[in-house]
């Protein structure tokens, strides 16, 4: 069921390919005898790594709240509290990750990056200014 009318609201099936800490227990074969989707290759997927969540957050209300700001294909959040966020196109990455990047979210200033790219990693300080070479403090 793609796109579906369900009375007055457009319903849209998804599959969940989960592997956080929600996934079904390993050996669930029933679960995985459906045709399973195929992966995307890396390459081709758009998504978003949340840090800094707050700790009640579970991967529901994390859709819930990446849906406002793009289309979301998947969202998950895994053992170390980190949201996994898959958009459905780069714009929606794109316009997404400088937008939350920072942002406060129930009291907690996340940290958002493309998954591909890793995190930002702050500039070197530079170093401290001292006296000019071959003179010394207290000198004129």
């Amino acid at each position: 069921m793609q796109d579906a009318l369900l009375g007055q609201q457009r319903v849209k099936a998804e599959l969940a390919k989960n592997k956080g800490k929600n996934a079904a227990p390993a050996g669930n074969s029933a679960a995985l005898s459906l045709a399973a989707p195929v992966d995307a290759p890396r390459s081709q997927r758009h998504r978003a790594v949340l840090r800094n969540l707050p700790p009640a957050y579970e991967w529901r209300t994390l859709r819930d709240e990446m849906r406002k700001i793009g289309d979301i294909i998947y969202s998950d959040i895994d053992v170390n509290g980190h949201g996994i966020v898959e958009f459905a196109s780069r714009e929606d990455l794109d316009f997404a990750v400088p937008r939350l990047n920072g942002s406060t979210l129930d009291g907690h200033i996340i940290e958002v990056f493309v998954e591909a790219e890793g995190p930002s990693t702050p500039p070197a300080a530079p170093p401290a200014a001292g006296p000019p070479r071959g003179e010394q403090r207290g000198e004129q």
